[in-house]
C-alpha cells in the first residue's frame, strides 16, 4: 500500500504529527466475487457461537491493538512527569534543607552574639554598681565626718553661749 491508499484521522496523536489509517479492505473484490477469506467469514458467521467469545482476554487483546500505541505513549509520558517531579521534589527537599541548615545557623549565631552582648552588658553594670556602691559608702563617711565636725561646732558654741 501506498500513502494516497490511507486516510488521515480526525485527531492526530500527542506529537501534533498527523497518522494514517490504514483502508478497511472491502468483502468483494472489484469484479464483484467473493474473497476466499471473506467467504470463509461468512460460514463461520452463519453458526452463531455463543456470546463468550468476549472474554477478557480477547477484549485485552482489541484494546492493545486499539489503544496499544496511545497508552503506551501515556505512560512513557506519565513516567517522564513523574520522574521530573520526583527530582524536582528531591531538589527543592534539598533547597529546603539548605535554607533550614542556613536559618538554623544564623539563628544560633545571632542567639550566641545577644549572649555575649548580654554578658557584657550585665558585667558593665555590675562594675557600674560596684563603682556605685564604693561612690555611696565615701559619700556616707565624709557625710559622717561632716556630721562629726558639725557636732563638735555646735557643742563648741553650746559651751561658749553658756560660758557667757
Amino acid at each position: 500500500m501506498n500513502a494516497s491508499q490511507f486516510s488521515y484521522a480526525t485527531r492526530a496523536p500527542f506529537a501534533g504529527e498527523p497518522y494514517l489509517i490504514p483502508p478497511v479492505p472491502s468483502p468483494t473484490r472489484s469484479h464483484g466475487t467473493t474473497s476466499p477469506i471473506m467467504a470463509k467469514t461468512d460460514t463461520t458467521n452463519t453458526k452463531k457461537k455463543p456470546a463468550d467469545d468476549a472474554t477478557p482476554e480477547n477484549l485485552d487483546k482489541v484494546r492493545d491493538i486499539l489503544f496499544g500505541g496511545q497508552m503506551r505513549t501515556v505512560e512513557t509520558r506519565l513516567k517522564a512527569v513523574e520522574e521530573r517531579l520526583s527530582r524536582e521534589q528531591e531538589q527543592m527537599r534539598a533547597e529546603l534543607t539548605k535554607r533550614i541548615a542556613e536559618l538554623d545557623g544564623f539563628a544560633r549565631k545571632e542567639t550566641q552574639a545577644l549572649h555575649e552582648r548580654l554578658a557584657a552588658e550585665n558585667d558593665a553594670r555590675m562594675i557600674a554598681l560596684k563603682t556605685l556602691a564604693a561612690e555611696i559608702r565615701e559619700a556616707h563617711k565624709a557625710m559622717d565626718k561632716r556630721h562629726a565636725k558639725l557636732e563638735e561646732a555646735s557643742s563648741l558654741s553650746d559651751a561658749e553661749l553658756r560660758d557667757q
